[in-house]
């Protein structure tokens, strides 16, 4: 199956359709319940990254998700852009706490930023049973 690509409106209702659309695409590749957990922690982290880029970014606002499975590894990818800059600047006190979410679920999170993008890369896995 190919990756899926969204451009998404620099708009909240960005956050829903994109963890809606993630569900739909990994239960179209792996359609087995036993990974329902990496499911839900996949739109947890769509939902977060989405959010940041709708509440921090400017647009274009764009979402890829790729997976593979290499020997009952379940690999996926997820990068989400913005087109606001970034300056590595830690989070307000008042808030931050969903990039310290996506990196618990997460085995792998970068960011890279510049003056003008923002990208957030993370990825999940999760062993087939």
């Amino acid at each position: 199956m190919s990756p899926l690509h969204l451009d998404l409106p620099h708009a909240p209702v960005s956050v829903g359709f994109a963890r809606d659309q993630v569900r739909t695409f990994l239960l179209g590749l792996w359609p087995d319940p036993a990974l329902d957990d990496l499911v839900d922690d996949l739109r947890l982290v769509v939902s977060e990254l989405v959010t940041n880029a709708v509440r921090h970014g400017e647009p274009p606002v764009t979402l890829d998700v790729d997976a593979v499975d290499t020997d009952g590894l379940r690999r996926v990818v997820v990068v989400c852009r913005d087109g606001g800059p970034w300056d590595g600047t830690a989070p307000a006190p008042t808030g931050g706490r969903g990039l310290q979410l996506v990196r618990s679920l997460a085995s792998d999170v970068r960011i890279e930023g510049g003056a003008t993008s923002t990208v957030v890369v993370a990825a999940l896995e999760r062993a087939a049973v």
